[in-house]
């Protein structure tokens, strides 16, 4: 049985199912259910969840540096009480392409980036300019192209790829792509396109494609500059997938944290980001608020955690293990599940600069999801034991990779090109030498073959994958 539900964010996490599901012509079937779910330990599952409230009540780590709103409410999960500041609720706005009225509609994460005017994002360097994503207000229209995103199916990540591109397009010079005359932040433009490429319609057949494959099929024509050709391939240089989270063209990830988060979108086949917020990337955040103060408190727990305080040093070494805990982390968030803005957590929630400043000891409790698996399920299994079916889960899925689509160490260091663009917030980069050697570290961790990047028999068995 299969469940497709995601209200909020549908068109990011949705999008590879609904193309599975479109390309084998599924067809989704609701059944109510009956009866309920036995918790092992009712009294016992209710103290952890309180227990993990009391550690989780911010949300996310940063969550003292974002801006509260009155239009930012929990709206994830009606049952979610945890204020994360980054979902937005919209109410009584005034349509622009019709004559309803949306009395409320919600977004949540990149989906923001429709409804509030930015800018948003932007990077230049390493020859490639990527302009500003900018998005509607709601009364221009963004909550309605981003309705309308969700209605038709579309990825969300649209808009962070095709405005900028087209917009470049425009600052070159190019007023028409095929039938399609530019005006990338006008919201009827934009509002059309969406439905040019749902409809497959004009031009809209071949951005159905994406931005990638659509370059591909100009470029073969003879009629594109390079610098958009290189920008396409930035934009989405992770196998297609939109770049964020990678320090450049996104959000602002200095080192080390663009290291760890290079290391994943190598060795994974989607965005390897999803569920790695709370374990490292957002703590991004706190330390360019204020380094020295966040250098100082963390590295007791970078030590707690990972065994040394380098991990967290801004320089190469010791981040494949960081890279390696943060993946297993997004598999355990995926199995139990779990919120990935809010678990693992690493350090203690905050509600003020001032008690963050404070704080001698900021580390939290990174095991509370064995806590809650325990109560619930009856199954004692220690993090440790978690975090083992977590690699398990994670080879399997790399011989998966291997065995159906020839994944190996070429196709890891596909991406590395991309991470040789200077980071938008300290400028540091990589090479082709020091990625290989990070590879190196990080298949030897994982225990898989130096030169093909396959996991070893011997590591397989290990993991009680024999067959």
């Amino acid at each position: 049985m299969g469940v497709v539900g995601d209200e909020c964010i549908g068109g990011i996490e949705d999008a590879p199912t609904g193309a599975v599901m479109g390309s084998k012509n599924l067809k989704a079937i609701i059944v109510k259910g009956s009866g309920g779910i036995n918790v092992f330990d009712p009294e016992g599952f209710l103290n952890a969840c309180k227990y993990a409230m009391r550690m989780c009540c911010t949300g996310t780590a940063d969550y003292f540096l974002r801006s509260a709103s009155s239009k930012r409410s929990p709206i994830c999960s009606q049952s979610c009480n945890v204020d994360c500041r980054i979902g937005s609720l919209f109410f009584n706005i005034e349509s622009k392409f019709s004559s309803e009225k949306i009395e409320s509609h919600q977004t949540f994460c990149v989906g923001s980036c429709w409804a509030v005017y930015g800018p948003h994002g932007g990077y230049e360097g390493g020859d490639i300019k990527v302009p500003e994503i900018t998005g509607w207000n709601p009364e221009d229209g963004g909550v309605e192209i981003h309705r309308l995103c969700d209605d038709l199916g579309l990825d969300l990540w649209v808009l962070l790829v095709f405005q900028p591109w087209f917009v470049r397009c425009v600052e070159l010079g190019i007023k028409k792509i095929g039938d399609l005359y530019l005006n990338p932040r006008d919201p009827i433009w934009f509002y059309n396109l969406l439905n040019k490429i749902a409809n497959r319609e004009g031009i809209g057949n071949i951005l159905a494609e994406d931005l990638r494959r659509m370059t591909d099929t100009l470029r073969q024509k003879g009629n594109l500059p390079k610098e958009l050709i290189k920008l396409s391939e930035e934009l989405e240089f992770a196998y297609g997938f939109p770049a964020h989270r990678e320090g450049r063209i996104w959000d602002p990830e200095p080192m080390p944290f663009w290291v760890v988060s290079a290391l994943m979108y190598a060795t994974e086949s989607r965005d390897p980001t999803i569920c790695t917020h709370a374990s490292f990337l957002h703590l991004a955040n706190l330390y360019l608020d204020d380094p020295k103060s966040f250098y100082l408190k963390f590295k007791p727990v970078a030590k707690r955690i990972w065994g040394t305080e380098k991990a967290f040093d801004p320089s190469f070494d010791y981040k494949a293990k960081v890279a390696v805990w943060c993946q297993h982390r997004h598999v355990l968030l995926d199995s139990l599940p779990l919120c990935d803005f809010i678990f693992p957590r690493v350090i203690k929630p905050f509600r003020t600069k001032e008690e963050w400043l404070k704080a001698e000891n900021v580390y939290a409790d990174v095991e509370i999801e064995a806590k809650l698996f325990l109560t619930c399920t009856g199954i004692d299994l220690s993090i440790s034991d978690l975090e083992k079916a977590c690699e398990r889960i994670f080879n399997l899925e790399r011989m998966i990779l291997i065995s159906k689509f020839d994944r190996d160490r070429n196709v890891d260091e596909q991406v590395e090109p991309h991470f040789e663009l200077p980071c938008k917030t300290d400028k540091t980069r990589l090479n082709v030498r020091i990625f290989k050697k990070l590879l190196d570290e990080y298949y030897i961790l994982r225990g898989w073959d130096l030169k093909t990047g396959y996991p070893v028999k011997e590591k397989l068995r290990s993991l009680g994958l024999n067959d």
